[in-house]
C-alpha cells in the first residue's frame, strides 16, 4: 500500500512538472467545515491535531501537498499546459491518494460515524468514512459530496473537471473509485435523487442514489447521534437530536419514525402515533412505521387498529417477524385464539427460537383447550430462555397446567 502512495505522489509531481509549496490553509478549512457540521469546537481542534500528522512516504505533509498538486494542476490547465482530460485524470489520483491515506490511518468498525470517536478510536463506518472524504476532500480543492446508495450505507460522489464523476467508497478493500461515470448518460435524474438507466449496472447495489446537501448531512449526523442514544434507551436525548434531525431535513422519514419509538418509551402515545403517521405519509411502504404504529396502539389497548397495522407490515414484508408476534399479542387480547396461535406459528417458523412466541402460543393453545401442545410450548419456551421459567410458573397454573421447575 505505502509503495502505491509513493508512487502515485511521484507520479502526479511528474506529470505536472513544478515544484510544488505546502501550507497551513486547508487546516483552516477543515476547521470551518467541522464546525459547520455543528461539532464543537473541541472536536475541530482534535481533528486537525489527528490530520496533521498524517504524512506521504516521502515524508510530505498529506493534505498541503495534495492540495498544492492540485492549485498546479488547475493553473496549468488555466495556462493551456494540460488538457481538462488531463486535469480530470489527475484530481482522480489525487482522490485515490487521499483515499489511501484515510485508510491507511483510519480502521473500519461498524459503529463509529461521530468525528469525536473517529479520533479517540482511528475507526469509522461508511458514515464516518463519507464524512472524513468530504471534509478532507473539499478542504483540497475537491467538488465532493456524501450521498446515500441505500438507507444502510453512505459514499461519496466526486465532480470531476471534465464533465464526469466517480464514486468513492472506503469500505471497499480495493480500488476505491468507481468507473467514470457521467449523468445524463447514465442517469435518469429527479432532482438530488439519481435512477441508473442500465439496470444492470453493478456499479452500486441500489438503483437510486441521493446526493445529500449541507443541511440533510447535518441531519444524519443527528439522526445517527439519536439513534445510538435511542438504541441506549436515553430516550429523551435522542428525542433532541431526532427534533433536529427533522428541523434541517423535514423529508428525514426514518427520524420520524425513531422519534415516535423514543416518544413511545416514554409513553407519549398520542405524539408517538403522530411521528409514525408522518412517516407513512411520506413514504407509504415503510415497514417499520406500520409496526410501530401497531406497537402504539397496542400499548393503549386499542386492538383492533393495532392489528390493522401489524397487517400492513406484514403485507409489505411477510418476514417481519415482529409484526406477526405483535399482531398475535393483540388476537390473543381479544381472545380471537385461533388468529393469535396462527400469528405465533408463523413468527416460530420464520425464528425457531423465538422463545416468548413459544411462550404466548401456549396461552393461546391453553384457551383452545390443548393442553398438551400448551404445556410442549412453555417447556421450549424456558429451554431457549431461563429468565420465562418464573412467568411460565405463574401462567401454568392460572392455565391448569400445573408445571413446576426445579
Amino acid at each position: 500500500m505505502k509503495t502505491k502512495v509513493k508512487i502515485l505522489f511521484v507520479f502526479v509531481v511528474l506529470i505536472l512538472g513544478v515544484n510544488i509549496s505546502v501550507g497551513n490553509e486547508p487546516y483552516n478549512q477543515v476547521r470551518k467545515t467541522v464546525l459547520e457540521l455543528e461539532y464543537p469546537e473541541t472536536v475541530a481542534n482534535s481533528f486537525i491535531e489527528m490530520i496533521s500528522s498524517w504524512k506521504t512516504p516521502r515524508r510530505q505533509f498529506v493534505l498541503p501537498i495534495l492540495q498544492g498538486i492540485l492549485a498546479k494542476a488547475q493553473e496549468a490547465f488555466q495556462k493551456g499546459h494540460i488538457s481538462k482530460i488531463q486535469l480530470a485524470k489527475t484530481e482522480e489520483k489525487i482522490v485515490t491518494g487521499l483515499c489511501q491515506s484515510i485508510k491507511n490511518k483510519i480502521a473500519y468498525r461498524r459503529d463509529y460515524f461521530d468525528l469525536t470517536k473517529i479520533i479517540e478510536t482511528r475507526r469509522a463506518n461508511c458514515f464516518g468514512y463519507a464524512q472524513l472524504f468530504c471534509i478532507l476532500g473539499n478542504s483540497i480543492g475537491l467538488s465532493v459530496s456524501v450521498m446515500n446508495v441505500t438507507p444502510e450505507h453512505v459514499a461519496n460522489i466526486v465532480d470531476l473537471s471534465d464533465g464526469t464523476m466517480t464514486v468513492v467508497d472506503l469500505i471497499r478493500t480495493n480500488d476505491f473509485l468507481s468507473e467514470r461515470i457521467i449523468t445524463n448518460s447514465e442517469f435518469k435524474g429527479d432532482g438530488s435523487y439519481w435512477t441508473y438507466k442500465d439496470k444492470n449496472h453493478i456499479t452500486r447495489e441500489d438503483k437510486i442514489i441521493h446526493i445529500l446537501d449541507r443541511n440533510e448531512l447535518i441531519s444524519e449526523i443527528h439522526f445517527c447521534r439519536g439513534t445510538i442514544q435511542y438504541i441506549s434507551g436515553q430516550s429523551t436525548e435522542a428525542i433532541v437530536h431526532y427534533d433536529r434531525a427533522i428541523e434541517l431535513s423535514p423529508q428525514c422519514v426514518r427520524a420520524y419514525n425513531n422519534r415516535g419509538g423514543a416518544r413511545l418509551m416514554l409513553s407519549k402515545h398520542a405524539e408517538a402515533i403522530s411521528d409514525f403517521n408522518k412517516a407513512i405519509d411520506l413514504a407509504p411502504k415503510y415497514v417499520g412505521a406500520y409496526h410501530n404504529r401497531g406497537n402504539a396502539y397496542l400499548d393503549l389497548g386499542q386492538y383492533s387498529k393495532a392489528i390493522l397495522n401489524y397487517t400492513c407490515a406484514v403485507e409489505l414484508d411477510p418476514q417481519f417477524v415482529k409484526a406477526y408476534f405483535g399482531r398475535g399479542f393483540a388476537h390473543l387480547a381479544l381472545k380471537h385464539y385461533d388468529e393469535a396461535v396462527s400469528d405465533y406459528t408463523q413468527a416460530i417458523t420464520l425464528n425457531p427460537s423465538y422463545a416468548m412466541a413459544y411462550y404466548t402460543r401456549a396461552i393461546g393453545y391453553a384457551q383452545l383447550g390443548e393442553r398438551m401442545k400448551a404445556m410442549q410450548d412453555m417447556l421450549q419456551a424456558v429451554a431457549l430462555d431461563q429468565t420465562l421459567k418464573a412467568d411460565v410458573e405463574k401462567a401454568s397454573t392460572e392455565l391448569n397446567l400445573n408445571l413446576k421447575f426445579n
